[in-house]
């Protein structure tokens, strides 16, 4: 039998990628008697990447086949879990590590095959090395944090630094941690007071320095830029004397797109005595292995994020996995989720209808979308969303062409946004685009740039200093020239009062408009309304979490475009993401036997 058949018969039914094809097949032509099972999960371990899974379990593969083979169609036949556990374990490319106590004791252990470190097999799930050794980097960095305070204050500095008296006892709870030691995880849902919270610590910090004392290096950062200058305008609000920049994770780390090593790394770690990353939710695992290499270990390092918002686009749910770690170890000892509520503007109240959300209550739901302040549910299919759409948003886009001035236009821009599940279809962010260029702009090029167009960077160019996800206005300069602007906090200044970037159309990196956005790409903005649009059929990606992240954008007034069964639907799937990291994190790391069988440096990786 042709071992590729069952991967093959896989890429044919459109379940596996060209990428995640080519990975299998390299495998076979390298080692051909690689058998059948240990191909189809190298394909499987590549094609779960896409999904957000770290690793795969064997035992639930066939729940992975589920979402990726058409319904109507049948997937090859799998071995039973014991035989595929047995090929696995059997196989050249897979490295099987081992608890360090059972090595200390049994170090002439008969070797186990020869192992390239392809693949690793781990409490019966399968991944790629490289991304289990990310987690083995995230678990390990995090476990030498909890191990002692970053730079002690004895308890007369402490008791000199008084806690604000607005402070609930979590929040007083978050400082004192911080204060005292070299992490701390805050987590909470919308309007909990996250980042009012990180204010008063960081002005805690600085007051703590004392008089003369050199005041602590501060970074703040994101993974967006939008996330990052929001950051940094509610630090210098809420603490008055910070004069502090918000910058992306890449600038923070000084990532370039040449494929080099970050600026900033553990043999050059950053040069910061606090970093603040917000949105923790969007760091997927490589980035944090990334940071954490970089931290410093008397740096401290807060992360801040709610969990229960759509995870990373790439691999891994890093923040969900930390809270779930810290249930069961000595991370709770430094995590504080906050809960009490305080973005109450007597517009909007979202506080139930999330609780809802959160716990899959789709008839509690649906009975506070009807009766929340602020929460308005409209009922309605595909064929009225242009109708709709085009009454409720089109006055917004006008009203940024028709501004006056730069300033007032970004203004304008911020205030109102079209978010959807979905890039196409009727409720697509590409067809809700295309409408209001047509509309703005009529004519036969729908991607001619005008004034008041938004614009959405989708593609990271680190030599323009744009980065996925960054939204810009089309605006004319001083002399006339449309320009492309983007707003200040850039990452790559130190003065937070840096205003606007300018770029001509022709320099900007591949981009499309952004009156509408997907949920996924609204992460990290705020808008004073929102117009979350569900299209009347399911797609994998309508979930409970995506309906909590699109209703939390909101500040002042939400309006909601969806039928009754896409709701149920979507609160009855909760998104779950295999992952080995909150187990890693209750337990010593693993290792590999130091055996010419199963080195520990692998002559081939992925």
């Amino acid at each position: 039998m042709n071992a590729m058949a069952p991967v093959d018969t896989l890429l044919q039914l459109g379940a596996l990628r060209t990428l995640d094809h080519a990975l299998a097949l390299s495998l076979a032509r390298l080692r051909p008697d690689t058998p059948a099972p240990v191909l189809l999960a190298a394909a499987l371990c590549s094609r779960a990447l896409a999904q957000g899974h770290s690793c795969v379990p064997v035992a639930r593969i066939d729940e992975l086949l589920s979402e990726l083979v058409p319904a109507d169609r049948e997937w090859p036949p799998l071995p039973s879990t014991q035989e595929w556990l047995a090929a696995l374990r059997a196989s050249p490319w897979v490295c099987v590590p081992v608890e360090p106590k059972a090595l200390a004791a049994n170090a002439t252990a008969s070797p186990v095959p020869e192992a390239t470190g392809v693949m690793v097999l781990e409490d019966g799930a399968i991944s790629l090395r490289r991304y289990w050794a990310q987690e083995v980097a995230v678990a390990a960095a995090l476990h030498s944090r909890l191990s002692g305070v970053a730079r002690p204050a004895d308890g007369a500095a402490r008791a000199s630094v008084p806690m604000p008296s607005e402070f609930d006892p979590a929040q007083a709870r978050a400082a004192e941690i911080a204060l005292s030691s070299r992490l701390l995880l805050l987590t909470g849902g919308p309007g909990t007071g996250k980042t009012r919270t990180v204010a008063a610590i960081l002005a805690l910090l600085a007051e703590q320095a004392g008089g003369d004392a050199v005041a602590p290096r501060i970074a703040l950062a994101a993974p967006t830029g939008k996330a990052a200058a929001r950051l940094a305008e509610a630090v210098r609000e809420h603490a008055a004397g910070l004069s502090v920049a918000g910058q992306t994770l890449h600038r923070l780390l000084g990532i370039s797109g040449d494929g080099r090593r970050p600026r900033f790394d553990a043999s050059e770690p950053l040069p910061f005595d606090v970093v603040v990353v917000d949105e923790a939710s969007m760091v997927d695992l490589p980035m944090m292995a990334r940071l954490l290499a970089a931290v410093a270990n008397d740096t401290r390092l807060i992360l801040v994020g709610d969990p229960d918002q759509l995870p990373s686009v790439d691999a891994g749910a890093v923040l969900s996995a930390l809270c779930a770690a810290s249930n069961g170890s000595s991370l709770a000892a430094y995590h504080v989720h906050l809960e009490t509520s305080y973005r109450q503007t007597g517009a909007l109240e979202l506080a139930a209808v999330n609780a809802a959300i959160r716990a899959g209550d789709a008839d509690a739901a649906i009975e506070r979308l009807n009766d929340s302040t602020g929460l308005h549910w409209q009922r309605g299919n595909d064929a009225g969303i242009a109708a709709f759409v085009r009454e409720q948003a089109l006055p917004w886009c006008r009203r940024i062409g028709q501004c006056t001035d730069l300033a007032g236009a970004l203004a304008e821009a911020r205030r109102f946004r079209v978010l959807t599940a979905v890039r196409d279809g009727p409720a697509g962010s590409q067809t809700l685009n295309a409408l209001f260029a047509r509309e703005l702009h009529p004519g036969p090029d729908a991607s001619t740039f005008f004034p008041g167009r938004l614009i959405l960077i989708s593609e990271n160019s680190y030599r323009h200093g744009l980065f996925n996800g960054d939204i810009g206005l089309c605006w004319p300069d001083a002399d006339g020239v449309l320009r492309v602007w983007f707003e200040g906090d850039a990452g790559d200044t130190a003065d937070p009062g840096i205003g606007p970037r300018a770029w001509h159309p022709a320099q900007l990196p591949a981009h499309e408009s952004a009156f509408a956005l997907t949920v996924h790409k609204a992460q990290g903005s705020e808008f004073a309304e929102v117009l979350l649009v569900l299209p009347e059929h399911d797609a994998r990606v309508i979930s409970r979490e995506l309906l909590y992240t699109g209703l939390s954008r909101g500040r002042e007034r939400v309006l909601v475009w969806a039928g009754e069964p896409l709701l149920r639907m979507a609160l009855a799937r909760k998104m779950t993401r295999w992952s080995g990291l909150a187990a890693r994190l209750q337990r010593p790391g693993l290792a590999f036997p130091p055996s010419p069988g199963n080195a520990a440096e692998p002559r081939a990786s992925v």
